[in-house]
């Protein structure tokens, strides 16, 4: 159980990682190209009628944009080709996202819009890359943290439990671990 839990303590200190660098390298690259990660597909609403889900995924200008949107059929025909069935990627100018009239709340960085329409429902919510580098940053340094103080512990302490061993170097009398052979700098 333990050897699965490192393992899994592991991939999610890998995976962090990959996330903040990830995100490190989109950030500056938001303020000169808006790129998109868009999944649509067609369906029916409650009341029986054609819609379209659109949900996207963008970085623009310093900010990351989750988005849902519901399109009715009757704006199909005026629709830019990204906004088809399927998956779609799309790079374009970045939006300012700050100056957008439907502005529900906006702190720090943090923003939510609404827009309701007979035609168009939009909900989206912005994210900061600061606050995603904060948090992909967490799992990476508590590793390393951890690490360093492994490292950096008192090499008469029982590996185990902690325990000062100089009075007993051969066995923990707190656990009763043996004490793995220190080879000293005079070689004994």
């Amino acid at each position: 159980m333990k050897r699965l839990l490192r393992i899994l303590r592991g991939s999610a200190v890998v995976l962090s990682l990959l996330l903040f660098l990830t995100t490190f390298i989109l950030w500056p690259r938001s303020y000169y190209f808006g790129e998109t990660i868009n999944y649509n597909r067609d369906g029916y609403d409650s009341a029986g009628n054609l819609i379209r889900r659109c949900r996207c995924l963008s970085s623009g200008k310093g900010q990351i944009l989750i988005s849902d949107a519901r399109i009715s059929s009757l704006m199909f025909p005026s629709l830019a080709h990204w906004h088809d069935p399927g998956l779609h990627l799309t790079r374009s100018e970045p939006s300012n996202i700050r100056s957008n009239p439907y502005n529900v709340w906006s702190v720090a960085g943090f923003a939510y819009f609404k827009a309701e329409s007979p035609a168009l429902s939009s909900k989206v919510f912005a994210i900061p890359h600061w606050a995603l580098l904060s948090l992909w940053a967490i799992a990476p340094l508590n590793w390393l943290i951890t690490r360093w103080r492994r490292r950096s512990r008192n090499t008469t302490a029982c590996s185990t439990c902690g325990y000062d061993l100089r009075a007993t170097p051969d066995r923990c009398p707190e656990c009763g671990t043996a004490a793995a052979l220190r080879v000293t700098a005079s070689g004994q």
